[in-house]
């Protein structure tokens, strides 16, 4: 697949790929069975994986007394957040999949994918962006 190697490149200038790089790579990472369509559940993942790699780990304190409860506490809040997320990329799942799916088969296939670069691009910014200032900010 030639695309892939395409979609690896990145800025010299910054060294991060740009969001059309990114979504390329959604598309190869959540394609799991290689076949160039994308079902329902693997498009999924890998929003979820996209959305959820803002949490950070579960680091425990210094204060072993305290160390328990912090955990909890981080778990706990790691979870909800993680539970909003999950749902805020089904919706968008589904929506993608109303926007994209022409043919109404519920699989993306890369055709389809590529033909709508900039509107996956926008509304997975304002997703991506709400994450980061309602539920993990």
């Amino acid at each position: 697949m030639e695309w892939v190697s395409y979609a690896l490149e990145t800025n010299k200038q910054t060294g991060s790929q740009s969001f059309v790089n990114q979504i390329h790579l959604l598309f190869a990472t959540s394609d799991v069975n290689g076949d160039a369509i994308l079902t329902l559940p693997e498009l999924q993942r890998g929003l979820i994986s996209i959305f959820t790699d803002h949490l950070e780990p579960v680091n425990t304190p210094s204060k072993p007394e305290s160390a328990w409860e912090e955990v909890k506490s981080v778990e706990t809040r790691h979870q909800a957040q993680f539970s909003t997320i999950s749902s805020l990329a089904t919706d968008l799942v589904k929506e993608i999949m109303g926007e994209l799916d022409a043919n109404d088969t519920r699989r993306i296939e890369w055709y389809e994918f590529r033909q709508h670069l900039e509107y996956l691009d926008r509304r997975v910014m304002e997703i991506k962006t709400y994450i980061q200032t309602h539920v993990l900010g």
